[in-house]
Formats: structure tokens, C-alpha cells, sequence
């Protein structure tokens, strides 16, 4: 009878390849450890100052060549990540050269705001705060309500108000309006409705 000796030999440690901001999110990336028994790769965490580690994530091997974990946007302050592999026998790779990540508390991503309507003689008013940013272009969508809208109008500068006189009485109105950044990065879209008593009215 054959005895087999315990493997006692860890695991090859696996690399971080990257790692990416995404909208509410962090993208973590990894190779694969390249031994034949790994099963599982754990993903850890701590604070930059901290001594302990703590386990956020565990993935089975799949014989991809690379992972992915995605941080959700949560977190505020610095943090620290490292990554290991565990084999058949439980044994357990070295810790993987860290990263560093620097989470920024969420923000409002809003860029168009303070966005507001005026009726009167015979037309409508939108208004917004001065813009804070760098733009391409204000794209402005209009639609009686039920309606599919359409482009209405656009702006290469950074105006702060629009005026319709298209217009008639006894009717809503809904206005989309998106700014397209100088760097062509997407924002979110706001939206007003607008309600048209009669002519004459505020």
C-alpha cells in the first residue's frame, strides 16, 4: 500500500492586474495562481493604518487567467488590499503585493441643478444655476406629456435659461435636459414638467 505524503507546499501567489473606478463601483482584478490544486482565491481588506486583515471576498478557481471583484462605491478614507490562494490541501499562498485604493464618499453627480419653470405672455421659461463645469454642449428635449420627445434645442455655451413660445394652453409640457461634458463623459439627465394654465398667467 502506497502512502501518500500530505502536500504541505502552498500555492503559487496570485497578481493583481488592476484596478478601476467605475460608476458605483471599484473593478479589483487578478491573475490566477498557475498550480493545478488551487481552489479558492480570498480577497482582504484592511484600513491604510491597520495591522489586521479582514476577508471581504472568496472566489472558487475556475481556470480563468483572470478574476474580477467589484467594490461596491461604500467606503471613504484609504484602504489596503491584498489576495491569496488556497489549495486542495488548505494550504495558503503568501499574501499578494498590495494596492492602495482611495475611496471618495458619494457624491451628488448631478450637474445641471436649481433647474426651474416660469409660465407667462404666452411662454415658458426654463431656468438653472450657473454651470460648474467644463461643457460640450446643453441638449434640451421636449415632448407634450404622454409623447415621445425630441430634440428641441442645444447649446455649444454654458447658458443658464431657455424660453419656448411653441406653445399652448391647457397643455403639460416635460423638458429633458442633458449636459454633455468637454471630456464627452455622460451626466444625468433631469427632468421638469411644465403645466400651461392659460396665456397670460404665472
Amino acid at each position: 500500500m502506497e502512502l501518500t505524503k500530505p502536500d504541505k507546499i502552498p500555492p503559487s501567489t496570485p497578481i493583481f492586474t488592476g484596478y478601476t473606478q467605475e460608476k458605483n463601483h471599484w473593478k479589483i482584478t487578478w491573475q490566477q495562481s498557475f498550480d493545478d490544486d488551487v481552489t479558492h482565491y480570498h480577497l482582504y481588506r484592511k484600513e491604510k493604518e491597520a495591522t489586521q486583515w479582514h476577508k471581504i471576498h472568496s472566489e472558487k478557481h475556475s481556470h480563468q487567467e483572470s478574476y474580477t471583484y467589484k467594490e461596491p462605491a461604500t467606503l471613504s478614507g484609504t484602504f489596503v488590499y491584498s489576495l491569496r490562494a488556497e489549495d486542495r490541501s488548505g494550504n495558503f499562498s503568501e499574501y499578494a503585493p498590495v494596492i492602495h485604493i482611495h475611496h471618495n464618499p458619494l457624491t451628488d453627480t448631478r450637474v445641471l441643478r436649481g433647474l426651474n419653470s416660469r409660465v407667462g405672455q404666452g411662454k415658458i421659461e426654463l431656468r438653472w444655476d450657473k454651470l460648474k463645469v467644463a461643457i460640450s454642449e446643453i441638449v434640451i428635449y421636449k415632448a407634450i406629456k404622454g409623447e415621445k420627445p425630441t430634440l428641441w434645442r442645444s447649446f455649444s455655451q454654458p447658458v443658464t435659461s431657455a424660453e419656448d413660445t411653441d406653445i399652448a394652453p391647457d397643455t403639460t409640457y416635460q423638458y429633458l435636459i442633458k449636459v454633455i461634458l468637454q471630456d464627452q463623459s455622460p451626466t444625468p439627465t433631469e427632468k421638469i414638467e411644465v403645466f400651461v394654465k392659460e396665456f397670460g398667467g404665472i
